[in-house]
């Protein structure tokens, strides 16, 4: 709760609210900062322009953590309630950037240390009042005024939310003073900025994120779950909306554990069409509609016309802002925690990891009195996803773009951060179906045919033939994350006793195999893939499973002889022990291909390597090790076996 987590990856944006230079900045280091001095100036002119200028010093690197020294966070929040609004704004600005870039150990000093919570809640508590008043008074004379009082408003909900993403503290915080209201209602002010409304609801999905406490504040008060309604049902193709509402819908999505099982249907109906109305845009055809602009964006001076093109290239940004979100939130729903980018030499971690956060969650729920009274079941999540044809939806995500489209975003300033995006969207889309499909112990009750149109997706993407679209193939963790994929979608087919699987597109995978510029996770992971789909063509007791199992036989057995690396071969004897170990069709296979013999030559060189790597295998010596002893009783059991 509060802390960084791998999966979990938001999209953030550096403000630079000051308005001094980065070099004047470094010159104001050098003199021993006399601009802290002039926070406490008596002057409000002064007190304003220090903060201003200090706004940019803290994007500096290198001044940053001399100015945090020198207690520039304190006397930054103190400035929260200065009568004058402008110094409010300019220090919330430059606490905002403190927030965005000085990382998890200064976020997480704000709120031990410099104790920036009191004052944000104070902040917080007269600047609503402020804006509420304003806004009623509806005078033209107060329009300035408001301006700036959103702006405070949208500073301070930005560093909490960031606060929030570091610190378990600072969520603690939000609970104890039912903060995550306030929070709320800044969503629902009359006139709310659309940039406030956003921060607003970020803010509420990152507070919300695995602490039940806020779910339970949120679920009791049912004006403000009004507001969460009406947003979910809000119409229209508004970019802003979409962004808005799937960041709502991620935060029900968050507080599931707290809906009562007689409501949690209707509420996952909602969220699932909210997901599915985002997912549906295509996101290519509206990058590619404006090519164009692409060009006359750099040959144009027109100040009216290139606000044009900001708003329209901001659009598209939500758009892909807000799909980027909706996968987050399925890729979620279906994990236990979030691993997306994690290694494979962390997985002893990862399981330590994971029992220290159920033990974790599990003291806070009894010791609040905040045990979830409805748990709900993946199967349900799926089955209302399913219905709504998320599964195919999402498919649509990885297909790759035209070619000569990548090429001209790729060369204008302003497309490059939109593929960046387009990308992201990509690999989320990847998280979600391996996610989705790796429960192998949960029925799903899976369409076969849905499942195979899955697998002909995936294979194009990463093994067919391409014309005139970009690829991404020779980026090593997108092919990790193809393969991975289309590994737990085989192991679904393989438990559904699907024969979709065909010939050439084993040999196709196999052939794979001998790329030289693949990395090892990607080849761990392809002759894991063979080893499944050789448990599967090994039911299928006919001569074209025959046939296919003594392709793999042969691929892993080459495999064995070849590589050095004592963690792929384990990973290939593995799958052979896997796929040879019964089975009338398996055992023809395996004599014919003498596998046997071939794994009893492997032995005395898998121990002599062991021996000699073991430093350099780390914690994979222990697969290694426990591979190697299964391959002596497997040996010997297949020997007893065959007469």
């Amino acid at each position: 709760m509060g802390k960084q987590k791998q999966g979990r990856k938001r999209l953030r944006k550096i403000k630079q609210v000051g308005v001094a230079t980065a070099t004047n900045a470094a010159l104001s280091v050098d003199k021993d900062i006399p601009i802290l001095g002039k926070l406490s100036s008596k002057d409000d002119a002064e007190r304003e322009c220090a903060c201003s200028s200090l706004a940019n010093m803290v994007l500096d690197e290198n001044s940053l953590p001399h100015l945090l020294k020198n207690d520039l966070i304190g006397k930054l929040s103190a400035l929260l309630c200065d009568d004058n609004i402008n110094i409010v704004q300019s220090a919330a600005g430059t606490l905002r950037n403190i927030s965005i870039t000085a990382g998890h150990d200064a976020c997480q000093r704000m709120v031990s240390k410099d104790q920036i919570l009191g004052s944000l809640s104070s902040s917080l508590n007269l600047i609503l009042p402020m804006l509420n008043q304003l806004q009623a008074d509806g005078n033209e004379s107060c329009s300035d005024k408001e301006n700036i009082t959103m702006d405070v408003l949208d500073h301070i909900i930005n560093i909490l939310w960031n606060i929030c993403e570091h610190s378990s503290d600072a969520v603690q915080y939000v609970n104890r003073e039912n903060l995550l209201l306030l929070v709320i209602q800044c969503i629902n002010l009359p006139s709310a900025s659309k940039r406030l409304q956003i921060s607003a609801a970020q803010c509420l999905y990152t507070i919300t994120e695995d602490n039940p406490i806020s779910g339970q504040q949120l679920y009791r008060s049912q004006d403000h779950l009004k507001i969460i309604d009406s947003i979910l049902c809000l119409k229209g193709n508004d970019p802003h909306y979409f962004l808005l509402k799937v960041l709502i819908a991620g935060t029900m999505m968050n507080i599931k554990s707290v809906i009562e099982a007689e409501a949690w249907e209707n509420v996952l109906n909602m969220i699932t069409n909210v997901l599915r109305d985002v997912l549906t845009l295509d996101a290519v055809t509206e990058m590619s509609s404006v090519v164009k602009l692409l060009q006359t964006d750099t040959e144009t001076n027109d100040a009216v016309m290139k606000r044009s093109f900001d708003e329209q290239f901001e659009n598209i940004g939500k758009f892909l802002d807000a799909q980027q979100i909706a996968l987050e939130i399925i890729a979620n729903a279906f994990s236990n925690e979030d691993t997306d980018d994690c290694d494979d030499d962390s997985d002893e971690d990862e399981w330590q990891d994971l029992s220290d956060s159920i033990e974790s969650e599990n003291e806070m729920e009894e010791g609040n009195g905040c045990k979830p009274n409805f748990a709900a079941g993946i199967s349900d999540i799926y089955r209302a996803f399913n219905n709504f044809q998320l599964p195919m939806t999402i498919v649509k995500k990885i297909e790759f773009a035209d070619q000569n489209l990548y090429a001209t975003y790729q060369a204008h300033v302003r497309g490059r951060p939109l593929l960046r995006k387009l990308d992201a969207i990509q690999v989320r889309a990847l998280s979600c179906l391996d996610n989705m499909f790796s429960l192998v112990d949960v029925d799903l009750q899976c369409d076969q045919h849905v499942l195979e149109a899955i697998w002909n997706a995936l294979f194009h993407l990463g093994f067919d033939k391409t014309d005139n679209i970009y690829c991404r193939r020779s980026d090593s963790h997108f092919m990790e994350s193809v393969i991975g994929t289309m590994r737990s979608l085989l192991q679904r087919l393989y438990h559904c006793n699907s024969k979709y699987l065909n010939q050439e597109q084993l040999a196709v995978l196999a052939e794979y195999l001998s790329n030289r510029g693949l990395s090892d996770h990607a080849v761990a992971g392809l002759i894991g893939l063979l080893g499944i789909a050789g448990q599967m063509v090994k039911t299928w007791e006919n001569e074209s499973g025959l046939q296919m199992l003594k392709l793999i036989g042969a691929v892993l057995c080459v495999l064995i002889q070849k590589y050095d690396n004592m963690w792929l071969v384990a990973e290939a004897v593995d799958s052979l022990m896997d796929v040879f170990a019964d089975g009338s069709v398996a055992d023809t296979a395996a004599k014919q291909l003498r596998i046997i013999e071939h794994l009893q030559q492997l032995l005395p060189k898998m121990k002599s390597k062991m021996k000699s790597e073991r430093g350099k295998l780390g914690k994979r010596y222990y697969f290694v090790d426990n591979v190697r002893l299964n391959l002596v009783r497997f040996i010997k059991y297949k020997s007893e076996k065959t007469p």
